[in-house]
């Protein structure tokens, strides 16, 4: 072997060896991949600034909210009458809503509870009806102890058709002062005018 070819073997053995950079190919998953949702932390949205209600809104609101609430109340209120009412219509249907309203209000003046256990309905259904029904019951017998103006009516035509007269009373077409003036014929001939009809 000559010189040059023991030294040149001796440098290629000294001189590392340059490793070859392979170069790996780049497929089509690895490039879409950049495009990858990466988790990123999104900035935090700030919850909306809600500007303070001005006190003329703020009782308007309050006024709105109660009109709702009297409405409903009103509306509740008219329908335990006319259960009432329904219920009891041989005692009670010919008295009107007011008087009944009325006469519910008077009672639970007197009774605080029935107030509560109306204001209560909706959470214990059951027993309210049964209160109501109870109210019911108090106002009819309140009623049957009092004259029914119209059966008393009948009544009172009926006894005097029985006895022969006019369940009519006469009425008073003279005037008193004209009626203390009368002679004494003049009061004659108006009783038997009067008699006559």
């Amino acid at each position: 072997m000559n010189d040059t070819a023991a030294t040149e073997t001796q440098t290629a053995e000294a001189k590392p060896a340059e490793t070859p950079v392979e170069k790996t190919e780049t497929t089509l998953d690895d490039l879409l991949n950049e495009f990858k949702d990466t988790p990123q932390e999104s900035p935090k949205a700030e919850p909306p600034k809600v500007e303070a209600l001005k006190p003329e809104e703020i009782d308007d609101l309050r006024k709105f909210r109660d009109e709702q609430r009297m409405d409903r109340v009103r509306k509740e209120v008219t329908q335990t009458v006319e259960s009432i009412r329904e219920a009891h219509k041989d005692v009670l249907g010919w008295m009107t809503n007011d008087w009944i309203e009325g006469r519910l209000d008077a009672e639970a003046r007197k009774d605080p509870r029935i107030g509560k256990a109306f204001l209560e309905r909706d959470r214990n259904p059951e027993a309210w009806a049964k209160v109501r029904q109870k109210l019911g019951e108090r106002l009819a017998e309140e009623i049957k102890s009092r004259p029914n103006p119209q059966l008393t009516a009948d009544r009172d035509a009926a006894r005097a058709a029985v006895s022969g007269q006019t369940a009519t009373q006469p009425s008073n077409d003279i005037d008193p002062k004209k009626f203390n003036s009368m002679t004494e014929r003049e009061l004659e001939e108006y009783v038997k005018a009067r008699r006559k009809a």
